[in-house]
């Protein structure tokens, strides 16, 4: 009994060192950028040394790609709150863009790391998709486009390609997202509304008459 409990304790101290670097090198990287970060840097901020960084992570490559699938979970998590009261596709799809723009409001200097760094091209291809990232996307725009279709068949949306719905609504709100990482944008800070009312309002001006 005593040797579960010391083991259950020393793996929530090692879960807990490996959110602390993981931290740290969101910093380090959102500072300095992928290419100029070293992995010293990161052992610094996150006040380990090197060699207990390289006990968690091989390499800054392998630290990057963890700290991207740390975010991610977090915020497909927070996600499934989110969505968890909705009680029609029109509802599921407001939340979602809300829980998105949030999200990234509050980890604003891991979207701009990332922006800066995938986005940007500053990083090779690997570093963008990877076999493990990929399907969970993939899962993630189907399940946009099912809300989608629900929402056509309900008389929530306009009859189109429910993937083209999907699709829209993603690069509206990355690039918007995109601009408010970018610390000389000129765009106010985040603002779900707005985002929500071109999502579902458009820009066309409603003439009477």
């Amino acid at each position: 009994m005593l040797t579960t409990e010391r083991v259950s304790r020393k793996e929530r101290e090692r879960q807990q060192h490996r959110v602390e670097i993981l931290d740290a090198a969101e910093k380090v990287l959102a500072q300095k950028g992928f290419h100029a970060a070293t992995v010293q840097e990161i052992a610094e901020t996150a006040e380990f040394s090197v060699g207990t960084l390289y006990n968690f992570f091989p390499g800054k490559e392998e630290l990057y790609n963890a700290l991207i699938d740390h975010r991610v979970e977090e915020y497909f998590t927070g996600l499934q709150e989110a969505i968890a009261g909705a009680a029609n596709p029109l509802e599921k799809i407001r939340a979602i863009v809300r829980h998105k723009i949030l999200f990234c409001q509050l980890r604003r200097r891991f979207i701009t790391m990332f922006f800066t760094t995938v986005s940007g091209g500053r990083i090779g291809p690997r570093l963008q998709m990877t076999k493990q990232r990929e399907p969970r996307y993939r899962a993630y725009l189907d399940y946009l486009t099912s809300i989608f279709a629900e929402g056509i068949d309900q008389g929530f949306f306009v009859r189109v390609d429910p993937l083209a719905l999907a699709v829209g609504m993603e690069g509206l709100s990355d690039a918007f997202i995109a601009q408010w990482a970018d610390p000389e944008s000129r765009l106010p800070g985040p603002d779900p509304d707005l985002v929500e009312r071109l999502l579902l309002e458009g820009i066309t001006m409603k003439r009477q008459g």
